[in-house]
């Protein structure tokens, strides 16, 4: 039995493909940017132990995060990783809708992609805001104390 993979992508008001199923995940867009994963297609049959659909995203392994535009236009190519909804549910209790999924008011706030997983970025509490040209102009205490200085040279806005 061959397993299906699924391959993400958007369509528009009269079904058709705005841009092409390509993509191992893909969020909503918002302020005009998706963030989509790259990457080895998931199973599409992933269920939970009593057989219920269930979110999930690939942790390890190849793929990268990028923020696309509505046309499928890569507009960053190395975007924060997003926070499952499990996760912004665990870690951040107050947060609105939408937080952490995406831009709100041209910031997405995300786990800065480092060479943790996604598991260990969330313990070391390496998060940030990111702005439309890529830049985080934010990150938590945590994260500019263990990032390496070549690192927050490239990658934040407030480092020299």
């Amino acid at each position: 039995m061959t397993e299906q993979a699924a391959r993400f992508g958007y369509i528009n008001r009269s079904g058709k493909f705005a841009v092409q199923a390509r993509f191992s995940d893909a969020l909503d867009f918002s302020d005009g940017l998706a963030a989509v994963l790259t990457g080895s297609p998931r199973p599409v049959n992933q269920r939970d132990i009593a057989g219920s659909a269930i979110e999930t995203r690939i942790t390890d392994g190849p793929g990268t995060w990028k923020c696309i535009d509505v046309k499928g236009n890569v507009r960053i190519a190395r975007c924060g990783v997003p926070l499952s909804r499990d996760e912004l549910q665990k870690n951040f209790t107050l947060a609105r809708d939408g937080f952490g999924r995406g831009f709100v008011n041209g910031l997405f706030f995300s786990i800065i992609s480092s060479n943790k997983t996604i598991e260990e970025a969330v313990l070391a509490k390496e998060f940030g805001y990111m702005n439309k040209l890529g830049k985080f102009v934010w990150i938590s205490p945590e994260a500019e104390k263990q990032l390496p200085r070549a690192w927050l040279r490239k990658n934040f806005v407030g480092q020299s």
